[in-house]
């Protein structure tokens, strides 16, 4: 199911671009570029929502229009321009589910000291890597 959240683009024409989800806060990314700007914003979005899915916690509606008020005040405040967007998800449903996969053994080496050196777990990392994968090539 594709959900669509408020996406807040902070500083258009200026050298760095930030982007903001007031329905998800500390989810944000930045990018020179308003075409970047675009594609970051679902990767981390897409990111985020898969961490909070691995952490059981609970996924927002959307719609937090008090939070995207106080957001775009924040950055107009600092003088920044500010462009609104919906940045649509495919939402992670379902429970876990155990698969074998047979990857290299190079591979999976260089899988597991990424995910331990991030904190993560073999199947976080790489349930993260798929989603973000095929967000970028949609």
């Amino acid at each position: 199911m594709i959900r669509y959240y408020q996406a807040i683009f902070a500083g258009l024409g200026s050298v760095q671009i930030d982007v903001a989800f007031p329905d998800f806060p500390g989810c944000v990314t930045v990018a020179p570029t308003l075409e970047d700007a675009q594609r970051r914003a679902a990767e981390a979005l897409s990111l985020h929502v898969q961490s909070m899915v691995d952490d059981g916690d609970p996924i927002p509606p959307g719609g937090d229009e008090a939070g995207l008020l106080e957001l775009i005040a924040d950055y107009e405040s600092e003088g920044h321009r500010v462009v609104l967007a919906q940045i649509g998800i495919e939402l992670p449903t379902g429970r876990a589910q155990r698969i074998n996969i047979t990857l290299p053994e190079y591979v999976l080496e260089a899988v597991d000291q990424w995910a331990v050196s991030h904190g993560q777990t073999r199947s976080g990392l790489l349930a993260n890597a798929a989603m973000d994968y095929m967000v970028r090539h949609r």
